[in-house]
């Protein structure tokens, strides 16, 4: 009976061997699962570094927010969807790439997203509506459906009256505006291009200065404005937003947290089902571990079977 017993330990430990070695090939199972598709598009005007967030361990300026939420957001996305990231400013929008996918590409996307930086805009103005225009179409140009994500506080200097047909293409493209800031009155932070501090920026350098643009180091060089002036106050612009939306056939929401950010992105009306190759090592190491706990249990049981009684003294 113990022969038996030790010959059946024998083949469980070994099956259990097996099934560890098979994890050393990286073995994967076609699944279907929800997927993602997204381009990211991120404000990096002057008003974007303005420090309104106040949550424990996260940035306090709305662009380092922006990014930490984006990347959280990116991480949490399920194998198999695909993300791009685009750059906002003036009235353009900057496409560095096209989507991605998120678990093979996740260092790439990752360390993109760490280096933008307020002084990559290319040119002075804010139009947020040409820009949202600009968004939707680079969107809707790509080879497959793709979902669009424009993160922005609203905030803008426009220097033109032209407004572009957002109507045009209402629905075309499905996705969110994200309101990026708080609703208290912030003075904008003036930064040299060290990325240092030098003051805030005042009502009359706001009218004379765009809040973004390549010039701008050259333009505060110049500026002769009274340091005495009130500083100019920045406010996330909801209702901007909001009707912007509502023009576009987008969803308004405000960035609160990146928990928040990332449930958000995974809204199953904006998923798409996809037969994706996944990781199935868990599964099988998981099979290999009961195979010896069990082992063990039958060891253990064997004992108590073969165990002597003790004698006791009278």
């Amino acid at each position: 009976m113990r022969f038996s017993n030790t010959g059946v330990d024998f083949w469980l430990i070994l099956v259990a061997l097996i099934a560890l070695c098979i994890c050393l090939l990286n073995p994967r199972m076609p699944m279907e699962q929800d997927t993602y598709r997204y381009i990211f598009v991120l404000d990096i005007t002057q008003s974007m570094n303005t420090r309104d967030y106040h949550l424990p361990n996260l940035p306090p300026d709305r662009l380092s927010f922006s990014k930490q939420a984006m990347r959280s957001a990116i991480q949490k996305m399920p194998c198999g969807s695909k993300t791009g990231i685009a750059l906002f400013t003036t009235q353009n929008v900057m496409l560095l790439f096209d989507p991605l996918e998120v678990c093979a590409h996740f260092s790439v996307i990752d360390n993109v997203i760490s280096r933008i930086d307020w002084r990559m805009s290319w040119a002075a103005d804010s139009n947020i509506e040409r820009g949202l225009y600009t968004a939707i179409r680079t969107a809707i140009n790509q080879d497959k459906p793709t979902h669009l994500v424009f993160l922005s506080d609203g905030e803008q200097n426009v220097s033109e009256l032209h407004r572009p047909p957002l109507t045009k293409h209402f629905g075309a493209a499905k996705g969110f505006i994200i309101g990026v800031g708080g609703t208290d009155p912030t003075p904008i932070p003036k930064l040299d291009a060290q990325n240092n501090l030098i003051g805030y920026w005042s009502n009359n350098e706001v009218e004379i200065f765009p809040l973004s643009g390549a010039a701008l180091t050259k333009n505060l060089e110049k500026n002769t404005a009274s340091p005495a002036q009130d500083n100019y106050l920045s406010v996330l612009h909801e209702d901007d937003l909001r009707f912007l939306a509502r023009s576009t056939g987008l969803s308004y929401q405000k960035l609160e947290n990146p928990d928040q950010f990332t449930r958000l992105l995974q809204t199953p009306s904006l998923a798409e089902q996809r037969t994706i190759k996944r990781d199935i090592r868990w599964m099988i190491a998981l099979f290999a571990l009961a195979l010896i706990v069990g082992t063990n249990f039958r060891h253990s049981q064997l004992l108590d079977t073969v165990r002597l009684p003790q004698n006791k003294s009278i």
